[in-house]
């Protein structure tokens, strides 16, 4: 990236060609898959030494300042986006380490594409809730994406905002396979609070709803949650707004078998 103009031209060969060394069939889920599997567990990618170079290419497409978003959009399309955000679905946490970065950039690069962005993270989470055999793969990765992308977030909330905290975070807390991904869940609801401590009432309140009765480990992860939320709007009005139903579901919780939850 020595600042020299790239040409046009050479973007729908540079995308071509990337296109055709990434997007392939990830191998399917072996029978016995289960979300109790680390990444330790799982099969690295074969091909790595070769995909990481496209990879790597990639990235620096994405980054170089020389690189105009205006021409370059026409090439890094909603079809393109749509199938990267698919290899997420890889079991080499390599390759999924490479598209966070890739991700992110994109959507910092390319204003036209971000609400798509949004809209796809959405779906993938959507999936993980309400599908039974969803894979996890790349949940952690996209939440910190998604994390960094709240932070940006203008105030007032938009109500696009605020109906995906309460129709898609919140719901990501009755997933089993919860602590896979929870700090990285946790960022994104805690930006929420402190932009618009507002979001604690409907937070607090959704967490008791899915209240896990018979998991004490994700209880634990629960309640840290909770305690996090209670720092940030103790001296806030807010707080009284969801006292009472929190306090309820605390004395409950000390009725709990379980010593840690206690």
């Amino acid at each position: 990236d020595g600042g020299a103009h790239v040409p046009e031209e050479i973007f729908s060969k540079i995308v071509k060609m990337i296109s055709a060394n990434l997007f392939r069939s990830l191998p399917p889920r072996p029978e016995d898959y289960t979300v109790e599997l680390d990444d330790d567990d799982l099969k690295p990618e074969p091909c790595w030494p070769h995909i990481q170079v496209v990879y790597e290419l990639l990235n620096r497409f994405i980054l170089c300042s020389s690189v105009d978003a205006r021409m370059a959009k026409k090439y890094v399309t909603q079809d393109f986006i749509r199938k990267l955000i698919g290899l997420f679905e890889s079991d080499d946490i390599r390759e999924r380490e490479y598209l966070k970065n890739i991700l992110h950039r994109i959507y910092a690069k390319f204003m036209v594409h971000r609400a798509f962005i949004r809209r796809c993270i959405k779906e993938m989470f959507l999936t993980v809730t309400y599908e039974k055999n969803a894979s996890y793969n790349g949940l952690a990765e996209v939440l910190e994406i998604l994390a960094s992308i709240i932070n940006g977030f203008a105030l007032p909330l938009k109500k696009e905002h605020v109906d995906n905290l309460v129709n898609v975070l919140i719901p990501l807390h009755k997933v089993r396979g919860l602590e896979k991904f929870h700090r990285q869940l946790f960022f994104c609801v805690h930006h929420y609070v402190e932009k618009d401590k507002n979001s604690a009432v409907v937070l607090v309140n959704g967490i008791i709803k899915l209240w896990p009765i018979n998991n004490s480990s994700k209880q634990v992860l629960l309640l840290q949650e909770l305690e996090e939320i209670v720092d940030l709007t103790l001296n806030d009005q807010v707080f009284e707004y969801y006292m009472a139903p929190l306090i309820t579901h605390l004395g409950k919780c000390l009725e709990s078998p379980h010593f840690q939850v206690v």
